[in-house]
């Protein structure tokens, strides 16, 4: 089963472009790799293909609200545990490549129309501010169980970032530390809106994408995404 190309693109979210009855186009880039699918929903079903540099998979999942849960089966037939969740004009889907206990591999997916539009270069800039080495953590318990997750980030100010991720889980008698996984270089710039606010893009490779509004104070950072869930960063230096 090819899971390396699959995770090649899904290590490390956009309803006025909402699935319908018709299928639709979704894109999204990570590590210069793109990542393209075909998604159609009806009767409380998700269903679809989902294309990592050409190599395609098929998705079939169930739910409602925005929500469902089922698998991607690659060409060899091969099933791997799926979660797809919308909110406004973001999809993101979450990839549980280790089973259903391990912390999934997810995705950003855009419709066509906006995913053109974040590729377009922002008039950029380097904020002091964002200089230097930032955390952002995640927990989760279910029952005795728990698991979670930490990303560093380092922005350089020579518009270089680069990031790592380490993560961890136990449960009674049982305590595992994942070792520490690095990402790959990427660009980072600010683009200032007429309103004062500042937004932060990211070029991975396959083009400039937003990756959120950031306020910074005391050393936190508050990060709104396009999907408007909020991340909350403390600098560690």
């Amino acid at each position: 089963m090819p899971v390396l190309k699959f995770l090649a693109a899904f290590v490390g979210l956009l309803a006025s472009a909402g699935i319908s009855a018709a299928a639709q186009q979704w894109y999204g880039q990570l590590q210069g790799q793109t990542v393209q699918a075909g998604l159609m929903a009806s009767a409380g079903q998700l269903s679809g293909w989902v294309s990592v540099q050409g190599y395609r998979y098929q998705l079939h999942t169930q739910g409602q609200g925005g929500s469902y849960q089922g698998v991607v089966i690659d060409q060899a037939g091969g099933q791997i545990p799926a979660l797809v969740s919308q909110q406004g004009n973001v999809l993101q889907l979450k990839v549980y490549t280790n089973g259903p206990q391990a912390m999934p591999l997810s995705v950003q997916l855009r419709p066509a129309a906006l995913q053109q539009h974040s590729q377009a270069s922002p008039a950029g800039q380097l904020d002091p501010a964002l200089i230097g080495r930032w955390v952002y953590s995640e927990s989760y318990s279910s029952g005795e169980h728990g698991f979670g997750y930490q990303n560093w980030v380092q922005l350089d100010g020579n518009g270089f970032v680069f990031s790592a991720e380490q993560s961890f889980g136990g449960g009674p008698g049982v305590n595992v530390i994942g070792g520490q996984q690095p990402g790959s270089a990427a660009r980072w710039q600010v683009q200032v809106a007429a309103n004062g606010d500042r937004h932060l893009y990211i070029n991975e490779g396959g083009g400039w994408q937003l990756y959120g509004r950031y306020y910074i104070e005391a050393g936190r950072m508050l990060i709104t995404l396009a999907n408007g869930e909020k991340e909350f960063w403390r600098r560690a230096n």
